[in-house]
């Protein structure tokens, strides 16, 4: 509110008390209490104008701040303890059949408590199938046992990065966790998968420790003779790391 229109509005309302005589303790207790609240009013209106101005200096500056992001903790069942990340849904991983062409080739976190339409089996005579994802191999000895997956959204920073052959972010990243990276085996593998970050704990659903196959996760080594991968530093012995970081 401008000053101006504040004058106006003070005046006209004081114009009553103004032309009543004699004036009284009382008459000018209520003066003094309007002219306060028009006061208090006029430095609110200013301070909330002020706010409004930074923030939008904070929005050009930073265009992407609470925009929040969203990431997948492959092989647990919660999100990690880190401030502003929550967990969206748990589920257990899945994908195309280690053997089968055809399907996705990316896993998938399938929720626990799925929600179907109105389409089902009777209408559809081809369709593609998903399967749960075993661990093969694993170095926490969860071996033929189906892997876990938890969907998490961190409000606080907004983009997310995965990076292989590493345990630590670089500086001004956080760490939401570390682990193995994973995918389809080279070998008898006819299914292609995408390479994921599998968290170091690699938990497994209760009651899973059946070998099914199905979907299968590998670790990773790196290949040194002929495909340009330097060893050192690479060593085609040791299992390949990861790590997932936000900012």
């Amino acid at each position: 509110m401008k000053i101006q229109a504040i004058i106006i509005v003070t005046l006209l309302a004081l114009l009553p008390l103004l032309q009543a005589k004699p004036m009284n303790r009382f008459k000018e207790s209520a003066i003094i209490d309007m002219l306060t609240a028009i006061m208090q009013e006029e430095s609110m209106a200013r301070e909330s104008k002020e706010t409004i101005d930074q923030e939008t200096v904070n929005a050009m500056q930073n265009p992407t701040a609470g925009a929040g992001v969203t990431f997948t903790r492959w092989g647990h069942d919660a999100c990690p303890t880190v401030a502003g990340t929550a967990l969206v849904y748990t589920g257990r991983v899945a994908g195309a059949y280690f053997n089968q062409r055809g399907g996705g080739s990316n896993y998938l976190c399938l929720p626990n408590d799925p929600d179907y339409g109105v389409i089902g089996t009777n209408y559809i005579h081809d369709f593609s199938r998903i399967y749960g994802t075993e661990y093969e191999l694993p170095a926490a000895g969860t071996h033929d046992t189906d892997a876990p997956c938890a969907v998490c959204y961190d409000s606080v920073r907004s983009s997310k990065l995965m990076i292989p052959a590493k345990t630590s972010c670089p500086t001004d990243w956080t760490i939401e966790y570390f682990g193995y990276l994973m995918a389809a085996a080279n070998f008898g593998d006819r299914s292609r998968g995408q390479y994921v970050c599998v968290d170091k704990e690699q938990k497994a659903l209760p009651g899973s420790n059946i070998n099914l196959n199905g979907n299968l996760l590998y670790h990773v080594r790196a290949t040194c003779i002929g495909t340009g991968i330097q060893c050192p530093p690479y060593d085609s012995k040791r299992t390949l790391t990861c790590v997932v970081c936000t900012r």
